[in-house]
């Protein structure tokens, strides 16, 4: 029997391999399979260590970084058993284990299998030979899955940052002011989970729904392309949409030469209208295999995987090993998690991950003999509580889901094991949960000490990107609302002097109810940024809001625009309804927002001031 070692990040990978092996009647000892409630849990994996033939490593940046990973690949060298170091991405590997057997399995797993299978039969000694480690080592040492998602979504962002430049010299054209905004917004969402995706720092949901925004804007630039002359005019462009594609730009503005000229400009729409179409093909594979590939599951951390791809992916194994010991409910270690009702989801979340584990059950009420007593720390975590905590327990695991003030007089409390889950992390939780769930408590203190600056205040970064959107969307509302009353209080009330300073025959749409509908809907946009990053608006409530501050420009025919911004707002809704509250009550750790505030202040104002300097240079006419 071969004794498996592993980081609980890599979880999918390990049980991966653990299943192949077991396929082909490989004997591999798994903790999940092998620990069973009400066993010692660390003299189980000892006796399983002395009694392996061999230890299988499994090398990532976060297995050999843990100190109980090395306390196993340790013991197995001072036993003279052999090591098989699976090298599942680019490390560097410590030098007691650069002369055992090493199997390459980053870019191919199934031939790293194979190797790794023969050396453990004892028909093959060969050891792969590692490239040298630089920065950009992973980009060329990862599955073919892997890379397809990653070059598709750097694809998109490199598409985006053409057409930026090419549309920023035609911002003097209506048509391409949100143009611009669009290309640079996407460009740095398609780069940005893309580097998080390689580095594994991702979110599936982001992940999808990033491919999906990547599909849509291809197919856009597709669908509005104006084909080459000779073709039916009827198919040159869809509607509003069709100023979308770089040629639709050039037919609008007459800036550029006209195609029949076959100028440079022209060739390059060309090309990239047949880029597009690539990207569009190869997003909607990546979305396809992002349902069934086992490359992808076996790449996604811990709690990443969907539950549809997990078991579609495990059912290949025809062998699924699993204890079949009886659990021991009686020394089950026993766990309680005091919350806020406005916290119920966050509670839900932790308690989930907590009964996945057998080890551990859950008390219907607090005892002072709870073996893992647990709290879930909010500005609306009411002092009584923490003062009754405080003095029932003598340890604690502490949940931060927001930025608090811990009072002077629960000093007791920084002495505590504390899980820094501001930024809505499921790694924080996961560790968590893979610590507690084998005893691990006094251990796990030390790696997570009390979080710095708990009274600053912090966001996660998708509802900050967000929040940044609604304010962006308020300026461009608000901008008009002060030029209007400006020109309106200028002009002495003469609104028909107002009209005639706009191009494009907007002044036969501008009535005086514009002024303030302009200036509340902007103020509204500017409330919901707020709002949604101090957590002050509830998780039901949001999307009324989202509507609310929506309709407006739905009303007035800005339905491109509209859809855009709905998509984005639909795809964050997992972050959303994980970092609002589901109540809105008495708030007990007032934080110090003077910070934020004039950060806030100072944003909006200078959004504002550029939509103003835009539609002085751009929009607006002398009389």
């Amino acid at each position: 029997m071969y004794f498996l070692s592993y980081s609980r990040q890599e979880f999918y990978f390990a049980e991966y391999l653990a299943l192949a092996l077991q396929e082909r009647d490989i004997p591999v000892w798994f903790d999940t399979q092998q620990l069973r409630a009400g066993i010692d849990w660390a003299k189980t994996i000892e006796l399983a260590l002395q009694s392996s033939e061999g230890l299988i490593l499994v090398a990532s940046g976060a297995s050999l970084q843990s100190p109980y990973v090395a306390i196993e690949w340790e013991a197995a060298l001072e036993q003279k058993k052999p090591v098989y170091v699976v090298v599942f991405e680019a490390v560097d590997l410590p030098q007691n284990l650069r002369q055992s057997l090493i199997f390459d399995f980053r870019s191919q797993f199934e031939a790293g299998f194979a190797r790794l299978v023969q050396a453990l039969m004892g028909d093959s000694t060969r050891s792969d030979v590692l490239s040298t480690h630089t920065r950009f080592h992973i980009l060329t040492s990862v599955s073919r899955d892997v890379a397809l998602l990653s070059s598709t979504l750097f694809t998109g962002g490199l598409f985006g940052v053409i057409f930026t430049l090419v549309s920023a010299p035609l911002l003097k054209y209506q048509a391409t002011s949100f143009l611009v905004f669009l290309y640079a917004f996407t460009s740095y969402l398609f780069v940005d989970t893309g580097l998080r995706f390689l580095r594994r720092r991702f979110s599936y949901m982001r992940l999808r729904w990033t491919l999906i925004l990547l599909l849509l804007n291809t197919l856009i630039f597709f669908g509005s392309y104006t084909l080459p002359s000779g073709v039916d005019p009827d198919l040159r462009g869809i509607g509003e949409i069709h100023w979308l594609s770089l040629y639709g730009i050039m037919q609008y503005t007459s800036w550029f030469p006209t195609p029949e000229t076959g100028s440079m400009m022209w060739y390059l729409a060309r090309g990239l209208f047949w880029v597009s179409i690539g990207i569009s093909v190869i997003s909607l594979i990546g979305l396809v295999r992002l349902r069934q590939s086992a490359s992808l599951l076996r790449w996604m951390p811990l709690g990443q995987a969907q539950q549809g791809l997990y078991n579609r992916v495990k059912k290949q194994f025809s062998k699924q090993h699993v204890t079949t010991a009886e659990s021991v409910t009686s020394d089950k270690r026993t766990y309680y998690v005091y919350f806020h009702e406005a916290d119920r989801h966050i509670y839900n979340s932790v308690n989930w991950l907590l009964k996945a584990d057998s080890t551990l059950k859950e008390l219907s009420k607090p005892d002072s003999e709870i073996d893992i007593p647990t709290v879930i720390l909010s500005e609306f975590t009411p002092l009584e509580v923490l003062e009754a905590i405080n003095e029932r327990h003598t340890s604690l695991i502490v949940i931060v889901v927001s930025s608090v003030q811990v009072p002077s007089s629960l000093s007791r409390f920084h002495q505590y094991q504390w899980v820094d889950y501001r930024m809505r992390e499921l790694t924080a939780l996961n560790e968590l949960v893979a610590q507690v769930g084998y005893g691990q408590t006094e251990h796990f203190s030390r790696h997570h000490p009390v979080p710095q600056g708990l009274s600053r205040f912090i966001a996660p970064s998708d509802i900050q990107g967000l929040a940044v959107l609604w304010r962006v969307l308020g300026a461009i509302t608000f901008a008009p609302g002060v030029i209007f009353l400006a020109l309106f209080v200028m002009n002495a009330g003469d609104f028909e002097k107002v009209r005639q300073y706009f191009y494009l025959g907007t002044s036969e749409t501008i009535q005086v109810w514009l002024i303030p509908l302009f200036l509340v809907v902007g103020m509204f946009r500017f409330w919901l940024a707020d709002r949604l990053m101090l957590r002050r608006i509830t998780r039901s409530w949001y999307p009324v809001a989202a509507i609310l501050a929506l309709l407006p420009q739905l009303i007035s025919g800005g339905l491109i625009i509209s859809a855009f911004i709905a998509l984005v707002v639909y795809g964050t809704r997992e972050s959303v309804s994980s970092w609002l509250p589901d109540v809105i009550g008495r708030r007990y750790s007032e934080i110090d927002l003077r910070t934020y505030r004039l950060r806030s202040l100072a944003m909006n104002i200078l959004l504002v001031v550029i939509v103003v300097v835009y539609y002085v240079l751009v929009e607006l006419r002398p009389v």
